[in-house]
Formats: structure tokens, C-alpha cells, sequence
């Protein structure tokens, strides 16, 4: 297949890269897509009844397992090829390695934990004892779980996609090659996506 017969992406990954500190395209649409997903499902929870500051709250914790989850899922996925020979890598958060998936089921749980947790007896009772001058334990108006993952649902799936943009551009997710005219190739150095061949960007990389 012919070069012009294709979408050509040159964009350097890295956004801002200076010593240590690297901001990539991904990194970058990602922050994106989680403040998008909060501001949504705040606004929406509202308009349900559902109290803000609490739905905040949820999203923290949500916000955490989501992180934890998607390194935890990448791990299980590439433990036969990355991480079984050598598994310090593990804690090699810095390499990259996450995987959409567990961010959500660990977002999920991550939420629900907190709405199960926040006005038990055994919780108030530890916030009085340790944290008590940050005001008396009281138990909070708390969302049933059901609802507010219907109220978040619509808003995970967009920031999904506001996620996959960064993707695109750092070329980090291929699919089969192809000779459609519309497939894509990386030509910037730094690409993970340099000297493969046409294909589709895909939600999951082939292996």
C-alpha cells in the first residue's frame, strides 16, 4: 500500500517532557475525560436529587480504585510477558500500563465502598476518635447505588471516549494491518505506533 493512501499521525506523544517530568497526550485526555465524567454526573445527580457535595465524595473514592483497578487488570493481562520474569515492575507505575477495564470495575467498586462504608456505625465511631477535630461524626445523605451508577453510566461512556483521543494520538493501540485508505500510521520517532504498519486504531492492542 501506498504512504498517501493513509492517515498519517506525526504528533510527538509527549506533550511536555523536561528531566523527569513527562505529560503525555494520553495522560493529558485522560484528566480531561475523569473531569468531564465528575462535572456530568454531579450536574446529573443533582437534577435527581442526590446532595453534590456527596457525589464529590463518590468520586474520589471511585476516582482511586479506578487507578487501581486499571494497574491491577494490566498486571493479571501481561503477567506472562512482562511481569513473571521480573516483578518489580510491578510498582513501575512510571513505565505506564493501565488497562480501561479495570478502571471501571475498580471506579465501581471503588464507589461503592465508600457509600457502604461512610455512615457505618464501626466509621463514625473511628472518625470520632481520630478525627474528631475536624468536627463530630455525623452520617451523611448518601445515594442508593443503583441510581447513581445510572446517573454515571452515560458519563463514564463519554469520557471513554474523550480518553481514546490521547490513544489515538500517542498510537498505542493497534489493530490488524490494512490497505483501506483510511488507516493509520505513526511517523514520530517517540510513537509506539513507528514502523507498523497501516492499521485501525483499536480499544484493546493486538499482541
Amino acid at each position: 500500500m501506498h504512504i498517501l493512501a493513509t492517515i498519517g499521525i506525526g504528533m510527538n506523544p509527549f506533550l511536555i517532557a523536561v528531566g523527569p517530568v513527562v505529560v503525555s497526550w494520553h495522560g493529558l485526555f485522560t484528566f480531561i475525560a475523569v473531569a468531564t465524567a465528575v462535572y456530568l454526573t454531579v450536574r446529573w445527580a443533582s437534577r435527581e436529587g442526590m446532595v453534590a457535595d456527596t457525589v464529590y465524595s463518590v468520586a474520589v473514592w471511585s476516582i482511586i480504585g479506578g487507578i487501581i483497578g486499571a494497574r491491577v487488570i494490566h498486571i493479571i493481562d501481561f503477567w506472562g510477558e512482562f511481569y513473571a520474569a521480573d516483578p518489580i515492575r510491578v510498582i513501575y507505575v512510571w513505565q505506564g500500563g493501565i488497562a480501561i477495564y479495570g478502571a471501571i470495575l475498580g471506579g465501581f467498586v471503588g464507589g461503592w465502598l465508600y457509600l457502604i462504608i461512610r455512615n457505618s456505625d464501626r466509621f463514625l465511631s473511628l472518625w470520632g476518635r481520630l478525627f474528631r477535630f475536624m468536627g463530630e461524626p455525623h452520617k451523611a445523605t448518601l445515594p442508593g447505588i443503583g441510581h447513581l451508577a445510572d446517573v454515571t453510566a452515560p458519563a463514564v461512556l463519554l469520557a471513554m471516549a474523550i480518553g481514546r483521543i490521547g490513544d489515538v494520538i500517542n498510537g498505542e493501540h493497534f489493530a490488524n494491518p490494512t490497505s483501506l485508505p483510511w488507516g493509520v500510521v505513526y511517523t514520530h520517532f517517540n510513537s509506539p505506533g513507528l514502523l507498523r504498519a497501516a492499521s485501525h486504531p483499536a480499544a484493546m492492542s493486538t499482541r
